[in-house]
């Protein structure tokens, strides 16, 4: 996938383009809610969470976790701890806003 192709998915919360390497690599994927995934390897290992998008108009940490995850789904192995990513207000990023109804700071 082309890293325009990732950040358009990532902004838009679609995971469809990720999740079937982590799959065929043996993680479990789950998706349990819109917007977030959850990639699980072992669940002794460490876990994280990295969220973007919480204000809608601040595209580089989008950039960036578009990236990362792609560049993990190439080389789903590479993933040492298990991951949770969380795309936060897929709304306002659609639109380019910082926020439809809310400032969430």
């Amino acid at each position: 996938m082309t890293l325009s192709r990732a950040v358009a998915a990532l902004a838009a919360a679609d995971f469809s383009g990720i999740v079937p390497h982590f799959v065929a690599a043996g993680f479990a994927v789950s998706e349990p809610a819109a917007g977030v995934v959850q990639i699980v390897g072992d669940p002794s290992r460490a876990s994280v969470l990295l969220s973007v998008g919480v204000h809608g108009d601040e595209t580089a940490p989008i950039e960036l976790l578009a990236q990362l995850l792609d560049t993990l789904a190439r080389q789903p192995h590479q993933l040492a701890v298990n991951l949770m990513v969380v795309v936060g207000n897929i709304a306002a990023i659609r639109q380019a806003r910082r926020f439809i109804e809310v400032d969430l700071n």
